[in-house]
């Protein structure tokens, strides 16, 4: 069963709206690393525990698990993650879902977009061609977070290189988004998200 026209179009929009959000954003990454060394067997995202045994590899800056002291927890009660002090997380709705956005400065941010989905998970790369056909995915992996197999990759864009992961749970698509060049800052953040 295909998304709605409205979902697709919703999708669109959150793209769009994201695309203003990274514009100002420095866009100084490189493709120095592969996605592929980045992800190991298991949990990708956390900074230890049961929830990752990966070492702290890919481009940026990685983030410290004690600077991760505020929750954010979505209104909806499906999913919670820990971030920095300092940061801000906002939510907002958009045409056919919820866009939320976490900042600490113009260095430091990633949007997390949910919508809709009638379709069990996981996400797979040909799935997302049905509807985006034109979407430039690298090097995608499947990963974890927080037992839910997620799709990991690669994009390009308006936005500049992108690190995406994409997660169905519970009637939801989830799409997460920053610049390559916070990848590791991000998947620090990542590993701490938890589902309700």
């Amino acid at each position: 069963m295909k998304l709605s026209e409205k979902v697709l179009l919703s999708a669109f929009v959150i793209v769009i709206i994201g695309g203003a959000f990274f514009y100002f954003r420095d866009n100084n990454g490189s493709d120095s690393n592969s996605l592929a060394d980045s992800f190991k067997v298991g949990n990708i995202f956390g900074l230890g525990g049961n929830k990752s045994n990966i070492p702290d590899i890919g481009e940026g800056e990685p983030v410290k698990k004690e600077d991760l002291k505020e929750s954010y927890k979505a209104e909806t009660g499906d999913f919670s993650f820990k971030y920095e002090e300092g940061m801000k997380a906002t939510s907002s709705l958009v045409e056919g879902g919820e866009m939320i956005t976490v900042e600490k400065d113009a260095d430091h941010g990633f949007q997390v977009f949910i919508l809709p989905f009638d379709e069990e998970g996981p996400i797979t790369e040909e799935r997302i061609r049905e509807d985006l056909p034109d979407i430039e995915i690298r090097e995608p992996k499947y990963v974890e977070m927080d037992g839910n197999k997620s799709l990991a990759f690669y994009s390009s864009g308006d936005l500049g290189e992108t690190f995406e992961v994409w997660a169905v749970h519970d009637g939801k698509l989830y799409q997460i988004m920053a610049r390559k060049n916070q990848e590791r800052w991000t998947r620090g953040i990542l590993g701490t998200w938890e589902w309700k």
